[in-house]
């Protein structure tokens, strides 16, 4: 709805649906969540869906942001999937590395030592594309 409303110009509408997602999103996770504490109020998806809405509306500096976030909670999502992948034999068999001596990652570690990836939004677009298609198809 928002792409709509700003494809015909209407940013007072765009900037409405906008602040009602972003208020159901925030009720969702009210009572917060391991990532609330470090900065990471939302999940990947939220971040990424919130982004697309931010790079519509021409508010490009908080979309980057907000894609990097997506980018931070998806490849700590992966770490630990390639951990649970080490620990139990690539049951899976998936093209991936696997240590099975690897640590377990936990979320504080991960954000805590992340640094932003990349430079541009499309960047972090093109890295989170299979991420995001997964999801929502």
């Amino acid at each position: 709805m928002v792409k709509l409303a700003v494809h015909f110009g209407d940013i007072r509408r765009a900037e409405m649906y906008k602040r009602n997602l972003q208020t159901l999103i925030d009720e969702e996770y009210r009572f917060g969540w391991a990532g609330t504490a470090l900065g990471y109020p939302w999940n990947a998806s939220d971040y990424s869906i919130m982004a697309q809405i931010n790079e519509s509306l021409g508010k490009l500096d908080l979309a980057k942001e907000q894609y990097d976030k997506a980018y931070a909670l998806v490849s700590f999502a992966q770490d630990k999937w390639r951990y649970f992948e080490g620990r139990h034999g690539n049951i899976w068999d998936l093209p991936i590395a696997v240590d099975p001596e690897a640590t377990q990652p936990t979320l504080t570690e991960w954000l805590t030592n992340y640094t932003p990836k990349f430079s541009t939004i499309e960047e972090y677009k093109k890295a989170l594309v299979s991420w995001m298609s997964y999801v929502f198809h």
